[in-house]
């Protein structure tokens, strides 16, 4: 195996997100050189990339190119929706992982030939359970799961994994002179354990393409109300989207002026970063000791109207939005 670093694609730091008002450039990929043999990438992250032999039809290097997007703030600048329909029924999802990966020949876009898969080793912030692996149809901008099996890959030292029979078949070999797969095969040391060190999750794709690891959020408790949104000093409300980003859950609750009445909810004992986008690139926010000194559930079913504070700063960059 050949194990490949990074190569940071610096064209894409000038693209900018197309389909909302914010002037944040997106998140460029980073891109890696693959030949015809079995190669590891080693992504900036943590992540592994296997890519396998002859996995393209193509007389060249192909080029990979990768990133990915670990927090709701990556999610607002790309446009990236965190719902889904279930049934009929509009359903939060939570992201334990997400990443877009694409290939190119000679400048081209390629997929992979016929029984090929490349594995996508994610290292994730956070253990999430009950995830399931969802694609975007990039012509819907909607998310469809994807029924691929997620492969556990975590490797703990305190509370190791790689023991259960229930995952692997077997428990682990202990001893120190343990060579990995990969030593075995190319002769080269890498120390111990040094690709499951961190919570990992696993799956084999055999598209280019968004994916994320996502769980339906529990919405039991939240609190509907019939939401409404001001801007202090302005005459003309002129706003494109409202978020709702909570401290602790990797997912964000975005609303158009036209659904805040029928689907804004509040998830009580949470912080909120709470703030809309204008169609001017600006933003206005709600202030958080305001948003904590509300009791939610004296609104449930009622009206409130959000009084946002306009920040005249345009918003250039992820933490401003923060």
């Amino acid at each position: 195996m050949r194990i490949l670093f990074i190569a940071l694609s610096f064209f894409t730091l000038c693209s900018i997100a197309q389909n909302n008002e914010l002037q944040i450039p997106e998140s460029p990929f980073i891109t890696y050189r693959v030949n015809g043999e079995c190669n590891v990438i080693e992504h900036t992250s943590g992540t592994k990339i296997i890519v396998p032999k002859n996995a393209f039809d193509c007389q060249e290097e192909v080029v990979i190119k990768y990133k990915e997007f670990r927090d709701p703030y990556d999610m607002i600048i790309h446009n990236i929706p965190m719902h889904i329909d279930v049934d009929g029924k509009l359903r939060q999802l939570e992201s334990g992982g997400m990443f877009e990966i694409r290939a190119e020949c000679d400048g081209k876009p390629i997929q992979l030939n016929p029984g090929k898969e490349i594995q996508v080793r994610y290292k994730c912030d956070k253990h999430l359970d009950n995830l399931e692996v969802y694609k975007m149809n990039e012509q819907t901008n909607t998310w469809s799961n994807n029924n691929k099996t997620i492969m556990e890959m975590s490797f703990d030292r305190n509370n190791n994994s790689s023991t259960r029979p229930d995952l692997w078949g077997n428990t682990s070999i202990v001893s120190e002179e343990q060579m990995m797969a990969d030593e075995m095969e190319t002769g080269e040391s890498f120390g111990q354990h040094p690709y499951f060190e961190g919570i990992f999750k696993g799956v084999n794709i055999s598209e280019m393409g968004i994916y994320n690891y996502d769980a339906l959020i529990n919405e039991e408790g939240v609190i509907p109300i019939e939401a409404s949104v001001e801007i202090k000093g302005m005459a003309d409300l002129d706003f494109q989207m409202m978020y709702v980003v909570y401290d602790s859950i990797n997912t964000t609750y975005s609303y158009s002026e036209y659904n805040l009445k029928n689907q804004f909810v509040i998830k009580p004992n949470f912080s909120a970063n709470i703030f809309v986008i204008l169609r001017n690139g600006f933003i206005a926010t709600f202030p958080l000791s305001k948003f904590l000194s509300i009791d939610w559930e004296e609104y449930r079913n009622k009206k409130y109207k959000f009084q946002m504070e306009y920040n005249p700063v345009k918003p250039t960059k992820k933490a401003d939005l923060k």
